[in-house]
């Protein structure tokens, strides 16, 4: 095309299409799936920002995304950024990181459209527009700002009503204003458990109640005092739950049994602290804006309000969460602290204060990771690969291996089992409504990576969805879709467009789902693999990204990962050969018994190895 002064609309799915259709002899560029769709089905010409960027440009996009997360490193930015001996740039990396990863695609993309179309005015959606403003002066808005929470800041909720169900997305503030109320209530109908003399206290953060059933309902059965503290979803939300609480007689520990007046007035102090420091930061603009340069352009200009929300919301999560861990941990003694990860806002609070009490923090491993060479770098960014844990608590002997393998010291790696998995293994997941459908669930990275962010990609995915459909109506059997919690993308939209049978399902526990199925497809690599082998369950993984290298699962051959277009073939073999059928399920539980010790009483062997924590910590 040649260069001449035009209009460019640049546009994303926040924006109503009625607003540019009228306009003539104007280029349009979309810069998500979401809008290229609705103007294709409208036939209306537009081109698509991917074919700005290459291959490369998104590998660079993913290594530089890490790079920019860790601004909080910068000695400039460092000696001013501390907060009772915490890093609170440090306390939301990830966020940022995934935050970075579509804005610097989004970047790269309208540096290139600009310096194209040097002389053309751009007329800009909300969410675009920073990056040209601050690229061209001859900038429009156009639309109206759609918000749109991350993950961060909404939580989807299962309800079941009957048999049916369903999801309800709150922001987080919302939710805590629920979870606030339900604290309260539970106080009053769960009676205050005694102290066993002599035990070890131990602490566990954000063990969501039903989900780990099997583990509160033993504690009983052990001589330790178990403290459950939540911050993330209240303990007690129905009556199973609260059922499962008293059976527990654990003690619940929460924002409402530990704020007080006092603690009020310390949090609005350490917000006002708080917002002196992002003023300090914004003293230092100049390093930031050095810093944040990508293509040889800083990009400073462009993130800079997104950036300071950013702290400031997190920098004031920050003040609360300190306040709250530090009572927790001054009113109880200790001999360790629970938790699933090392990277989340609270769990770094935690640590932090914990080295303090010199209280010993226990990793427990959360899922089948990818253990390929590919995504070392990932793993490490990431957490799966831990760094200040002082214990790391394994399903089995193939991801100790991987830790060692790592850097990690063997001695404080100890292999536990899944507690997650007990009532697979006790065969206590009771079926859903749902009766010998194929599920098809999606893997936890999705949509992580830039180029994951492309039309290509999506339509790749959109392709699948519908390329399984067909394979199950040939089967005679229902699709059903399960997404990963708070990753889900548009898979009710297209399930919609294809059937409006297929079920979608963004939340809830996906064991009675694996149980009600005849055959389970995965994309990629996920804990499900693992779970629907545990559970007899003929499983198979569709490939779609080349950059997750090959993971232990499919190198040992112990799952197949195959491509789409092989997939029909394989459900028919399942679905009429007995003899296939069964040797997949028993390559799946030769996987499952080397990776998984303690099957069935992996709570217990929790249990006992808390009671003797003492014993452990000086080894």
């Amino acid at each position: 095309m040649s260069d001449f002064s035009t209009q460019i609309f640049l546009i994303d799915s926040t924006v109503n299409t009625d607003q540019f259709l009228k306009s003539n002899n104007s280029t349009i560029i979309t810069f998500d799936n979401a809008i290229h769709q609705l103007l294709l089905q409208n036939k209306i010409k537009h081109e698509v920002s991917d074919q700005y960027v290459s291959r490369s440009d998104l590998d660079d996009i993913l290594r530089y995304s890490m790079i920019y997360a860790r601004w909080y490193l910068l000695p400039e930015i460092k000696e001013i950024i501390s907060f009772k001996d915490i890093n609170l740039g440090e306390l939301f990396y990830i966020e940022f990181q995934e935050f970075l990863i579509s804005f610097l695609k989004r970047f790269l993309e309208i540096k290139r459209i600009s310096a194209k179309f040097p002389n053309s005015k751009f007329l800009a959606s909300h969410f675009l527009f920073p990056i040209i403003s601050s690229l061209s002066a001859n900038v429009e808005l156009v639309g109206n700002a759609k918000e749109q929470l991350s993950i961060y800041d909404k939580i989807d909720v299962p309800v079941k009503i009957g048999r049916k169900q369903l999801t309800l997305t709150l922001s987080t503030s919302n939710v805590q204003k629920i979870q606030k109320i339900l604290e309260k209530l539970s106080q009053g109908f769960i009676k205050k458990n005694q102290f066993k003399p002599n035990c070890n206290n131990v602490l566990l953060i954000d063990f969501t109640t039903i989900k780990y059933k099997s583990l509160l309902q033993s504690i009983p059965n052990f001589q330790l005092n178990v403290i459950k503290y939540d911050r993330r979803t209240s303990a007690v939300w129905n009556v199973e739950s609260y059922l499962i609480i008293k059976q527990s007689h654990c003690m619940l520990e929460n924002y409402s049994t530990l704020n007080d007046k006092s603690m009020d007035l310390r949090i609005t102090q350490n917000q006002d602290f708080c917002n002196k420091i992002t003023d300090q930061i914004l003293i230092k603009e100049q390093i930031l804006s050095s810093f944040f340069s990508f293509d040889n352009q800083s990009f400073w200009p462009a993130i800079k309000t997104e950036f300071v929300n950013m702290c400031e919301k997190r920098f004031l999560d920050a003040s609360k969460e300190f306040e709250l861990a530090e009572k927790l941990l001054k009113k109880y003694q200790f001999s360790a602290v629970l938790i699933w990860g090392e990277t989340g806002l609270l769990e770094q609070i935690m640590i932090s204060l914990a080295k303090k009490f010199k209280t010993p923090i226990i990793l427990l491993q959360h899922g089948l990771y990818s253990d390929s060479p590919e995504l070392i770098t990932k793993n490490k960014f990431h957490g799966v690969i831990p760094k200040t844990s002082d214990m790391i608590l394994v399903w089995g002997p193939k991801f100790k291996e991987y830790l060692i393998e790592n850097g990690l010291d063997k001695n404080k790696i100890f292999e536990i089992g899944s507690t997650f998995f007990d009532p697979v293994f006790n065969n206590m997941i009771e079926s859903a409504a749902l009766q010998d459908c194929i599920l098809l669930a999606t893997d936890p990275y999705a949509f992580m990576y830039p180029h994951e962010l492309t039309t290509e990609f999506m339509e790749t995915y959109e392709s699948m969805i519908k390329k399984v459909y067909e394979i199950a109506s040939k089967q005679n059997k229902r699709l059903v879709i399960k997404t990963h919690p708070q990753k889900n993308t548009n898979e009710e939209e297209i399930a919609k467009q294809i059937d409006p049978t297929i079920m979608v399902i963004k939340s809830g526990d996906i064991r009675p789902l694996i149980k009600s199925s005849s055959l389970v497809i995965v994309t990629d690599m996920s804990t499900v693999i693992l779970e629907a082998q545990a559970m007899k369950k003929p499983v198979i993984s569709v490939f779609l990204r080349d950059y997750y290298g090959t993971p232990e699962p499919f190198k040992s051959n112990f799952c197949q990962r195959i491509n789409i277009n092989d997939l029909s073939e394989w459900v028919t073999n399942v679905t009429n050969s007995n003899d296939f059928k069964n040797q997949v399920i028993l390559k799946g539980t030769e996987f499952v018994d080397s990776y998984l010790v303690n099957q069935g009483t992996a709570s217990e062997s929790l249990l006992k190895f808390l009671e003797s924590i003492n014993d452990k910590a000086r080894i």
